[in-house]
């Protein structure tokens, strides 16, 4: 999808409206994916998790499926670390506590991110002299509620989606994932603030 910097007339707070791809608006699973995302962020309310305000799912003609969600004013952990190259152990760490008690609530609710790496968490600079950067989870595009029933999934077992550098192995092999999986992505992130990027 495309994000866009809006503001809403009746409040007058800044927010980020995400917008479904034109190309994707007409097929039935992408519909219905950019659907369990918006419900699935909704479900979680943590200061380390990116808030959903509002959404449309596209029922109607007349609308456009959409997300409203909080816009945080940061930089994402990838950029971050192209930019800056590996952090000190000691903000590596801090960076990640915010990461894991983000994914950690969603877990909690019964919800797999499936798609953890340094471009879905924003780092947002401190906002009062004597705060520290904090970090918040973003884009739950893939993620997948652990009590759906297998007749409703809309990824079935042999399917592999995820970004490769950051799949667990079972998630490399089409394998049905646990917990287990985002916590091999933070092993990865982790590594990568500590080690710098690869790529």
């Amino acid at each position: 999808g495309s994000i866009f910097r809006a503001q809403r007339l009746h409040i007058g707070d800044e927010v980020a409206v995400k917008l479904l791809h034109h190309d994707l608006v007409r097929e039935k699973q992408a519909l219905e994916r950019f659907r369990r995302e918006a419900r699935a962020a909704a479900m979680i309310r943590h200061p380390n998790v990116v808030s959903i305000h509002d959404f449309n799912d596209g029922t109607s003609e007349a609308t456009e499926p959409y997300i409203v969600m909080e816009l945080v004013k940061g930089i994402s952990l990838g950029d971050l670390l192209r930019r800056e190259g590996r952090m000190t152990p000691q903000r590596a760490v801090r960076l990640m506590y915010d990461i894991c008690a983000g994914v950690g609530v969603a877990h909690r609710q019964g919800l797999l991110h499936r798609d953890l790496k340094p471009d879905n968490v924003i780092v947002v600079p401190p906002m009062h002299e004597g705060d520290e950067e904090t970090a918040k989870v973003v884009d739950f595009g893939l993620a997948k509620v652990r009590h759906v029933a297998a007749s409703t999934a809309l990824t079935h077992r042999g399917a592999v989606i995820g970004t490769l550098y950051y799949m667990s192995p079972e998630q490399c092999s089409g394998e049905e994932v646990d917990a287990g999986a985002d916590v091999y992505s933070l092993g990865v992130i982790l590594y990568e603030m500590l080690a710098g990027m690869a790529r």
